[in-house]
């Protein structure tokens, strides 16, 4: 059911900022976390541990009916957008007030994607309910910039600020104070969106009937087997990101640790600038190529190309850790009559463009394919749902195991076993069934 804006809401006024602030706890969370963790001085077992505080990212079709069934979805969004700002003020005062903040930062930041969880499914829902059919279409590319706006901000601008402030005062100050920012965005668009989201008529609770949870939880579930290869898809999904899981916990903490623990020795603030602007941007360009690849040339003929780039990408970082490039280069640039100035490590600039580009492209064919694969059910949505439930599952409990792997292993050889961890996805597109939109 999809119901239109009124005259007076056009979705420039909301859709990008909804999706802006939709992406800020996401990303604070899956990305930042690590960086955070890691300047604070926690060691890559605690870190890779974490990943947990991702798990309730997963579990979108768990939440759905709960959402639906309590209160509008405009007022959730209102609601959640406050308890984000709540929490981000209490992880800085964790921050400014414990003397080892690291475990209640960890809970905080448990909390933070417990909410995030919560937040998403109302916010996606709005989207639905909000705009019709054509303003869903064209609105979706700048759905998805505002989501990439808010990973540059948090992973780039905020980790820099962040390690700027730490050396002025503690690395804890400064990221209290990063999330003390965070939090004021945060409220000012809340209060902002509170005048700004339409009231569409389909935005009403709906009516759970006793065993009603249970029904549409079980429902999906037949509808997503009884979808042909759903097995199979099942093992791809769980897979397909195995190796990216290993990687992806623990690339701040290698680019951060001292060359004697097997790192880099980069700071925060060149991390935020190396890694969490021009690599998200890469990213970003790399998911742009893959789905204009993707628009010309059927699937089934790139689906494994796509997967073996984005594993293979994995080498770039395996060189880095035999290597252990050093040296930094200092990049100017003129910005409003200012000049701003940025100290970098050249070859693992190179690496991490390289890899993030990749791992964007590679990730335009996974998400396209659970798309259209979900599109053939008539629980079209409760199917995604639960293949990116699959999905999630397969990528945050191996990352839990990621950091006591490293310390294991060390930082060369995690990242090669990366690459066999690929292969078992890989095995799995041999066998996936594509829907008839898919060679078209």
């Amino acid at each position: 059911m999809t119901g239109r804006t009124t005259p007076d809401r056009s979705p420039w006024l909301f859709v990008p900022t909804q999706a802006f602030l939709q992406g800020i706890p996401q990303v604070m969370v899956m990305t930042v976390s690590a960086i955070l963790l890691k300047s604070l001085g926690a060691s890559n077992d605690v870190i890779g541990a974490s990943s947990l505080m991702m798990l309730p990212l997963s579990l979108l079709f768990l939440w759905g009916p709960v959402v639906d069934g309590i209160s509008t979805k405009r007022r959730w969004i209102l609601w959640m957008g406050c308890v984000m700002a709540g929490l981000m003020v209490v992880c800085g005062l964790a921050l400014n007030y414990f003397p080892h903040p690291v475990v209640p930062v960890i809970l905080l930041l448990g909390l933070m994607g417990l909410a995030t969880g919560w937040n998403d499914v109302p916010n996606n829902g709005f989207y639905l309910l909000a705009l019709d059919a054509k303003q869903q279409a064209f609105f979706t590319g700048f759905r998805t910039a505002s989501v990439r706006l808010a990973v540059i901000l948090c992973t780039g601008v905020l980790v820099a600020l962040a390690g700027r402030w730490g050396e002025a005062e503690t690395p804890a100050a400064g990221w209290a104070n990063a999330f003390f920012l965070l939090a004021a965005i945060t409220i000012l668009l809340t209060a902002y969106h509170a005048a700004a989201l339409p009231r569409p008529d389909a935005d009403r609770p709906q009516h759970v009937e006793k065993g009603g949870w249970r029904s549409y939880y079980m429902e999906a579930l037949r509808a997503f087997f009884r979808l042909p290869g759903a097995w199979v898809v099942m093992a791809f999904a769980l897979t397909y990101r195995l190796g990216e899981s290993l990687l992806v916990r623990m690339i701040a903490p290698f680019l951060m640790d001292t060359p004697e623990a097997g790192g880099l020795g980069l700071s925060t603030q060149q991390l935020g600038v190396m890694y969490g602007t021009f690599g998200m941007i890469a990213s970003t360009l790399g998911g742009i190529a893959g789905g204009i690849l993707l628009s010309r040339v059927p699937l089934r003929r790139v689906m494994l190309p796509f997967g073996v780039l984005m594993s293979g990408s994995h080498v770039a970082y395996v060189l880095l850790a035999w290597l252990q490039p050093s040296g930094l280069q200092t990049l100017h640039l003129s910005l409003f009559g200012a000049d701003i100035t940025w100290d970098i490590n050249g070859w693992a600039q190179a690496a991490i463009i390289f890899e993030s580009f990749c791992y964007g492209f590679g990730s335009a064919a996974f998400f396209y394919y659970l798309c259209i694969y979900s599109a053939q059910s008539e629980y079209a949505a409760s199917t995604f749902a639960l293949a990116m439930a699959f999905m999630g599952l397969g990528w945050s409990i191996p990352a839990v195991f990621s950091g006591l792997l490293q310390q294991a292993v060390g930082y060369t050889w995690l990242f090669i076993l990366t690459i066999p961890a690929s292969l078992p996805g890989l095995f799995a597109i041999l066998y996936l069934k594509y829907p008839d939109t898919s060679v078209k």
